[in-house]
C-alpha cells in the first residue's frame, strides 16, 4: 500500500469518526429534548383558562374545589373534560421541532393574529402558559409552539378539546340533583326516611300506598337528569305547558318544566337560564301523578276478603 493510499484511508476513518460523533450528539440532544415537558404548569395551582378562536372565547375559574363558567352564570365547568384537557396538554413533550423561524409560522397558522386556537393559563392572576394550536398534519395531531418560542412541533393532540364557546364547557348534569330526601309535585309528595319512601296529598297528612317501583324510577331520574343544551335564545313561552315541582337533597331546585311545539324544557328559579331535556326524560317526570304513584290495592283486598270467606271464624260457644 501506497504511502498516499495509507493517507486517505486514514482521512477516511477521521471522516467517520466524526460522523459517529455529530450523530451520536444529536440522538442525545434529541432523546434529552423528547423528555421535556413543552409547557411547565401545575394542574392543582392553575385558576383561570382561556380559550380562544378567531372572535369567540371561553373562560374557565376555579371557584374552591370546582371550576365554573363566569359568562354563564357560573355555571358548573364539566370537570372529567377539563381533566382529560389539562392532562393531554402535560403530556405535551419537545420532539425534535419542524421548524424554527418565525417565517413559518404563517404556514403552520401560529402566528399570534392568525391561530385555530389559543390556550392561555394562568396562577393568581401570573400567565404560566401560552399555547398556540395551528393546521393538522394528520389525524389527531396539531401544529403547535409556546408564544414568544419560534420552535413550531407536530404533536399529539386535538383542537376540538379546547372549545373556545363556554356551552361546551358546561357539565350536562348540573340539574340532577344528588341524595334526593322529597319531591313536591302537582298533587304529591314524596318523603324519604330512614331509607323509606311515603306518599301524601298536599292538601293532607294522610299516608296513601305507594308504588315503589314508579316512586324508585323517578328518584333515578330526577337523580341522573342530564341537559341536553343550554338554550342562548329562548323561544317565548306563552303557550308552553308548565309544570313545576321541587325537589330536595344535597340542593334543593325548583323546576318548571314546558314543552312548547314539541320541545321539551327545564328552568329553575336560582338561574335565569332555559335548558333543553330530552322527550323521554320529560315525559317520565310529567307523567307521574299522585294516581299514578298511588299502589293498586284492590288486588290484595281481593285476596284477603277471598281467604275470609273460605275460612270463617266458628262463633264461639
Amino acid at each position: 500500500m501506497t504511502r498516499l493510499s495509507m493517507y486517505l484511508l486514514g482521512f477516511l476513518c477521521l471522516q467517520l469518526v466524526l460522523a459517529l460523533a455529530i450523530y451520536w450528539q444529536d440522538h442525545q440532544q434529541s432523546t434529552l429534548q423528547q423528555a421535556q415537558p413543552l409547557l411547565s404548569f401545575s394542574r392543582d395551582t392553575l385558576d383561570k383558562i382561556i380559550v380562544i378562536e378567531s372572535e369567540k372565547t371561553a373562560t374557565l375559574a376555579k371557584d374552591g374545589d370546582h371550576w365554573i363558567l363566569p359568562g354563564l352564570d357560573n355555571l358548573v365547568v364539566n370537570q372529567i373534560q377539563l381533566d382529560n384537557a389539562l392532562e393531554k396538554l402535560a403530556a405535551l413533550t419537545t420532539d425534535w421541532p419542524i421548524a424554527t423561524t418565525p417565517t413559518s409560522h404563517q404556514r403552520f397558522e401560529l402566528q399570534e393574529d392568525n391561530f385555530q386556537r389559543r390556550i392561555q393559563l394562568f396562577q393568581d392572576d401570573n400567565k404560566v402558559a401560552d399555547l398556540l394550536l395551528g393546521s393538522s398534519p394528520g389525524f389527531r395531531k396539531v401544529h403547535l409552539r409556546v408564544l414568544n418560542d419560534n420552535n413550531v412541533y407536530a404533536l399529539p393532540l386535538n383542537t376540538f378539546d379546547f372549545p373556545a364557546e363556554e356551552t361546551q364547557w358546561l357539565d350536562k348534569n348540573l340539574l340532577a340533583v344528588t341524595g334526593i330526601t322529597a319531591i313536591q309535585g302537582t298533587d304529591y309528595r314524596l318523603t324519604k326516611k330512614q331509607d323509606e319512601w311515603t306518599l301524601k296529598s298536599p292538601s293532607s297528612d294522610k299516608l296513601i300506598p305507594i308504588d315503589k317501583d314508579k316512586a324508585m324510577g323517578l328518584v333515578k331520574v330526577l337523580s341522573t337528569l342530564r341537559v341536553v343544551e343550554l338554550i342562548s335564545q329562548p323561544p317565548v313561552f306563552v303557550d308552553a305547558a308548565v309544570k313545576k315541582m321541587v325537589i330536595e337533597g344535597e340542593q334543593k331546585r325548583h323546576y318548571q318544566l314546558l314543552e312548547l311545539n314539541s320541545h321539551y324544557y327545564i328552568k329553575y328559579q336560582d338561574i335565569d337560564r332555559v335548558f333543553s331535556i330530552s322527550q323521554k326524560d320529560y315525559q317520565h317526570i310529567t307523567d307521574i301523578d299522585l294516581s299514578g304513584l298511588t299502589a293498586d290495592t284492590s288486588e290484595t283486598n281481593t285476596e284477603t276478603e277471598t281467604n275470609t270467606t273460605s275460612n270463617p271464624v266458628s262463633p264461639s260457644r
